[in-house]
């Protein structure tokens, strides 16, 4: 639809899809490109112009917010949850709605960070770097006596994070 520069492009640099331009040169070929299907062809072509700047500019208004909630969810990383310095505060974590328990979930978040996560059995001497077994892991987590520690914070992480984005961007705005 635009070149690099964000200059729209003529009608017949746009690339409609295979099966368009197909199905467009069986029909002209089929009218022996007559001017009058040359026309109707054209005619096509501005408006399925007019129907993808459409699409365009309606992903373009609903991607900033699910691109921002995408890059919430990098907080929920295993190496930004475990860093002293990269680490985001619990204020700023991803999709506070999806908290059940804040104030059991705030501690479980300062708390996670005084574990030595490699010497626990549930990562068998390697924190993993994926988000899902990560979580897992610290849900399965148990201290001497049986208790799950970071149960709450585990569970909110792993709905953060298989919330669908366009779930969360309805759900976060109702909140």
């Amino acid at each position: 639809m635009f070149d690099w520069s964000g200059e729209p492009l003529t009608l017949d640099k746009i690339d409609y899809g295979g099966k368009f331009t197909h199905e467009l040169n069986i029909f002209l070929k089929n009218h022996n490109n007559s001017a009058e299907t040359v026309g109707k062809a054209g005619n096509v072509k501005v408006r399925c112009a007019v129907f993808l700047t459409e699409a365009l500019q309606q992903v373009d208004k609903r991607l900033p917010v699910s691109t921002a909630i995408y890059k919430g969810l990098q907080a929920l990383a295993p190496s930004k949850v475990l860093s002293q310095t990269e680490r985001v505060s619990f204020k700023d974590l991803p999709l506070p709605h999806l908290i059940e328990e804040k104030d059991m979930t705030e501690q479980q978040y300062r708390k996670i960070l005084h574990v030595s996560w490699m010497e626990e059995s549930v990562f068998d001497g390697k924190i993993p770097t994926d988000y899902a077994a990560f979580w897992s892991g610290v849900i399965k987590y148990k201290t001497s006596t049986g208790t799950q520690s970071f149960k709450e914070l585990g569970y909110y992480a792993l709905a953060c994070l298989t919330t669908p984005t366009s779930n969360a961007v309805v759900e976060s705005s109702l909140q």
